[in-house]
């Protein structure tokens, strides 16, 4: 408490000198300065510590201070005697009498000195005692402030409170957007008879193996092409279904294997001797090595995918693929108007489209290079008419239904 009262009184005697007028003579410490028998109390205010103790002397006795005068005073600026105070006690000693010097203004600033004085030895005495105070007798004010301290204080801890429910909320947000996006993703876990009901609707809706294998055919070269920078190392096949990739690689003794979470498609790939594994794409994946495989690919799986998994399973690629190795992935081209407003819409675990462009972006942003795209499949017949109008239609209506984007690892 000592050291608070001194902060105060020292404060406040700053103030006091800060706010005296600015219209004292020129600083300087010789004598003559003060030889005058008539002073105003601003002109020695105006110092402090030291200087003022001196030239408070100089003033009043006309002589420098003495070591013990000057030790004593400076104890009493420290202690909060405020230089009103101290000019009025050098004034009174017996050889201040003697000297007979008037300061104008003095009355003015002890009345003022006074009044700091009694305010600041109130407000000292008051936090004192504060504590022994019933709360009954401290006045209305002073109560209302302590209540709104405390209303203030309820306050705070409410808005901790809030603030750890916000951030649970928010995090069960996520888990619930999260929840929602893999709605369908694992429908085989929630519908009856699941991989039956998407093994008969791929023969339905994709169409024959005979087929696919056509169409599929032109990737081969490739393939072909990207084995021999890395030693025939096998290739996967995410989301094999039935097997129609694995079976054409078979036939052009290119060594593959492949990943499917269906079994009823697991046991048709197992029936035609093919090396399929039932499991999920990133759970396999996660179990690999780095650097183990010539090409990875994957044939409508992307589109199945949740954004953030889809982001994941890139990752995954590249870290499995050989230096040289390959992804090819092939998805339903939103270019075509057909493809986008209809017939993507079929599959019920379809997310939703990925332009050629957005795919091309993100396999770059996973550190893929020579990334091209390859459009497939464009619809028969389209319009035959020379304008531009009918060009653009055709494109939009009757351009290529897939595309696949193909990238390396260096």
């Amino acid at each position: 408490m000592d050291n608070y009262e001194f902060k105060i009184k020292q404060i406040m005697n700053e103030l006091s000198a800060k706010n005296s007028l600015d219209t004292s003579f020129k600083e300087t410490r010789k004598k003559s300065a003060f030889a005058s028998k008539h002073l105003l109390a601003r002109e020695l205010t105006k110092y402090d510590g030291t200087e003022f103790i001196i030239n408070a002397y100089r003033a009043l006795l006309k002589r420098g201070p003495d070591e013990e005068g000057l030790d004593y005073y400076l104890n009493q600026l420290k202690e909060g005697k405020s230089k009103v105070a101290i000019i009025k006690q050098v004034q009174l000693s017996s050889e201040g009498k003697k000297n007979n010097v008037k300061i104008k203004g003095l009355s003015a600033s002890s009345f003022f000195d006074w009044i700091k004085e009694n305010l600041l030895n109130r407000a000292i005495q008051l936090t004192k005692f504060l504590p022994r105070i019933s709360f009954e007798k401290i006045s209305k004010t002073e109560r209302l402030e302590i209540l709104l301290q405390q209303t203030l204080t309820e306050l705070l801890a409410v808005q901790a409170k809030l603030s750890k429910i916000d951030h649970k909320i928010k995090s069960q947000d996520k888990d619930i957007h999260k929840l929602y996006e893999e709605t369908g993703t694992n429908l085989h876990l929630k519908i009856p008879n699941w991989d039956q009901f998407y093994s008969n609707f791929e023969d339905v809706f994709r169409g024959p193996p005979e087929i696919i294998k056509e169409r599929i055919q032109v990737y081969i070269p490739i393939v072909q092409e990207a084995l021999t920078k890395n030693n025939n190392s096998p290739v996967l096949d995410l989301g094999c279904g039935r097997g129609e990739w694995l079976e054409l690689l078979k036939e052009n003794k290119i060594k593959a294997l492949g990943i499917d979470s269906n079994p009823a498609m697991i046991e048709q790939c197992d029936q035609r001797g093919l090396d399929v594994t039932k499991d999920d794409a990133m759970t396999y994946l996660k179990k690999q090595k780095n650097q183990v495989f010539g090409s990875v690919t994957g044939f409508h799986i992307i589109e199945h995918l949740p954004f953030i998994t889809l982001m994941s399973l890139l990752d995954e690629i590249y870290r499995t693929l050989k230096s040289g190795g390959m992804v090819i992935l092939e998805t339903p081209n939103p270019h075509n108007v057909i493809v986008s407003s209809n017939s993507f819409h079929y599959d019920p675990t379809h997310k939703k489209p990925l332009p050629p462009e957005l795919m091309k972006f993100i396999l770059d942003q996973k550190g893929f290079t020579n990334i091209m795209v390859k459009e497939l499949n464009s619809l028969p017949n389209p319009i035959q008419d020379a304008s531009a109008l009918t060009e653009k239609f055709n494109e939009l209506f009757f351009g290529p239904q897939d595309y696949a984007i193909i990238g390396y690892k260096n």
